[in-house]
């Protein structure tokens, strides 16, 4: 659950664990906002983070077994580690790298069809960050925004999968 109007935030300073690995995190804020300060699935992963919607998502590290699915009009990656052990990541909106001079590791799940998605411009506002994707041995990288927008650039780009990475489509 979480708000509706502007302004009305969902907010978890400390680590968020599940014991048993088999509990699902939806967050549903509407115009409103997530900040998850601390790590979401630290000492123990939880089975699947989604954030079904958001003005504004500020996230740390995040840990599960299953999916991480983030849907935001900003999404801003706190932390260092995005990993699903077994399924998809997904970030729906406007990505900024907000971690200074640090590299970012996205991983998800290594079958075929599990998929690390940005739908979003990815951002690094101080150029000083290095985004690394690992999609696995069948997994796969879709990158559907630019990389560094306008404005901004990113550090440096690294990826290691077995299948290609998609982004978006070229210029007319």
């Amino acid at each position: 659950g979480g708000g509706d109007a502007l302004g009305d935030v969902i907010t978890f300073t400390g680590t968020i664990n599940d014991a048993n690995s088999d509990s699902t995190l939806q967050l549903i804020a509407g115009l409103g906002s997530v900040d998850l300060r601390g790590n979401v699935g630290g000492a123990n992963r939880i089975e699947s983070l989604v954030v079904a919607s958001a003005a504004q998502v500020d996230l740390a590290n995040v840990s599960a077994d299953a999916d991480i699915a983030v849907t935001g009009t900003n999404i801003d990656l706190l932390g260092t580690v995005y990993l699903s052990n077994a399924e998809d990541v997904t970030f729906t909106g406007v990505v900024d790298l907000d971690g200074a001079g640090v590299t970012v590791v996205v991983t998800g799940g290594a079958d075929a069809g599990d998929v690390i998605t940005f739908t979003g411009i990815i951002n690094d506002a101080a150029s000083d960050t290095t985004l690394q994707l690992i999609g696995g041995a069948l997994g796969a990288v879709d990158l559907r925004g630019d990389i560094g927008g306008v404005e901004f650039g990113c550090r440096g780009l690294r990826a290691g999968y077995a299948q290609p990475v998609t982004g978006p489509p070229a210029g007319p």
